[in-house]
């Protein structure tokens, strides 16, 4: 199983390395996210969102930032596909 890990990352580092350790532990379940994709010819958008269609699972945190939209792209792209979608949101106490 692959597992898109989705959010802005300025603000959410310590949550999506959290997240990946958790995805990590299971047996056949790779994590992808941002963190992995190396340098390719296309744009951001168009990686993340390709990546989005090889994936089973669909995780989105939330935090206080918008970003550039390309985790918006992704939620919508996983969406599309009628992926399994797991939306978690920050404590808004803890976002600084």
């Amino acid at each position: 199983m692959k597992v898109f890990v989705s959010s802005t990352q300025i603000d959410l580092d310590a949550e999506r390395a959290a997240v990946r350790s958790v995805i990590e532990r299971f047996e056949n379940t790779d994590f992808v996210g941002m963190e992995i994709f190396g340098a390719r010819p296309e744009d951001t958008t168009t990686a993340s969102v390709d990546e989005v269609d090889r994936c089973d699972l669909f995780i989105l945190i939330l935090g206080g930032r918008y970003g550039s939209g390309i985790t918006e792209k992704e939620y919508d792209r996983a969406l599309e596909r009628g992926l399994p979608c797991l939306v978690y949101i920050k404590n808004e106490a803890s976002i600084g």
